[in-house]
């Protein structure tokens, strides 16, 4: 016949949880043998008897006084199960040693044996855990800095090559403000001086000024950094965009059609999502030129929260469409392509906007979908 009590004991012996039993007021009645060997691993009480004499919650008062937060709460925790506000109360906390790191758990339960009721306090080591926890936040953080080490890249390339079009686009205005101011000079010098040719040729330059401010305010958007998002049209960014890419593309005769039919408000920081849009328009317009696309074009509509990019351009291979979005991955190599457009601009939409972004293959090229 088991002896049920000498059997229990061994029992809750055996488990490596340090385990304490108290009454309502909080004095301990019962301690395991893992209660025992960590206290005597760690210069406490080693004598069972000992701790039978020893109150609980006043220890965890005196360690809270100390002004100790994980004491402080420990201490709120048992008395909410002694009060029965709540069933069950779990705490985790460190404990760390000299020599080493470590954390618990440390769980409350009741139960009733004949007419009085007792607290279970068991205590888990989950340092383990805890060390795996910090291996992998500190994973996270050396991606998250690998990630926005990456999105630099990109952005700085993208710049390189917006910097370039603004060259390009500053170019004809310049020489023709040149052009005009040599023709009057050269008119006033002969005293050749006509007022309505003169007048057409000031409003000329004017024209032309403010169309370089355009440029300027456009190239302005897209490099000012975006410190917090804003609610805009979801047109506003593909507008945006557009200004600074679209007397480029107009210089490789690409035709550029837009359907904005949103009228919706989205919360986005915009020179991000100008610099998606900067990218795909560029990816087009690199292909085109590559495969020499005749009579290239690009659509880009909008509709509800989802923004559309759609050229024909024959499309992205199917060897390779599953890949575009991979770190450095490039079929640009001819252009010094650094393949992180795509990788970054996939970033941008998932983690910064929560949202989606998907290349599809057509009968005449491919279609960027942006949901946001």
């Amino acid at each position: 016949m088991i002896d049920t009590y000498e059997f229990s004991i061994k029992t809750l012996d055996t488990l490596t949880e340090q385990i304490t039993v108290i009454d309502k007021i909080g004095n301990i009645v019962y301690v395991n043998k893992g209660w025992i060997n960590f206290s005597e691993n760690n210069d406490g009480i080693i004598d069972s008897d000992k701790w039978n004499n020893t109150n609980y919650l006043d220890v965890s008062d005196n360690t809270a006084a100390m002004g100790d937060a994980f004491g402080i709460e420990a201490s709120k925790g048992i008395r909410s199960v002694i009060s029965g506000e709540k069933e069950v109360f779990y705490l985790e906390y460190p404990c760390h040693s000299p020599n080493e790191e470590r954390w618990f758990m440390m769980r409350v339960t009741s139960f009733k044996f004949s007419t009085d009721s007792y607290y279970v306090l068991s205590h888990q080591n989950i340092t383990e855990r805890k060390l795996a926890e910090k291996e992998l936040e500190k994973s996270y953080i050396e991606l998250k800095n690998t990630q926005n080490i990456m999105i630099a890249q990109s952005r700085q390339a993208t710049i390189g090559e917006i910097t370039s079009m603004l060259a390009h686009q500053w170019r004809q205005p310049l020489a023709t403000i040149s052009a005009i101011t040599t023709t009057l000079s050269l008119d006033i010098m002969m005293d050749n001086y006509q007022k309505t040719f003169f007048t057409q040729k000031i409003e000329s330059i004017n024209e032309l000024s403010q169309a370089l401010s355009d440029t300027i305010n456009n190239f302005r958007n897209f490099f000012k950094p975006n410190k917090e998002a804003e609610i805009v049209l979801i047109n506003t960014p593909v507008i945006k965009a557009l200004g600074v890419i679209r007397t480029s593309l107009k210089s490789d005769n690409i035709k550029i059609t837009e359907d904005y039919t949103s009228t919706e408000k989205v919360n986005i920081y915009t020179s991000e999502m100008m610099q998606v849009i900067l990218n795909i328009l560029k990816n087009a317009q690199d292909n085109f030129k590559r495969k020499v696309t005749r009579n290239p074009q690009i659509k880009i509509s909008t509709n509800n929260k989802s923004i559309s990019i759609c050229d024909n351009g024959s499309g992205i291979s199917n060897d390779i469409i599953d890949k575009i979005y991979e770190p450095y991955f490039t079929t640009k190599n001819e252009l010094n392509g650094i393949g992180l457009g795509l990788y970054m601009s996939k970033t941008i939409i998932e983690n910064h906007h929560k949202g989606s972004i998907q290349a599809i293959n057509t009968d005449l090229g491919v279609c960027f979908n942006i949901e946001l």
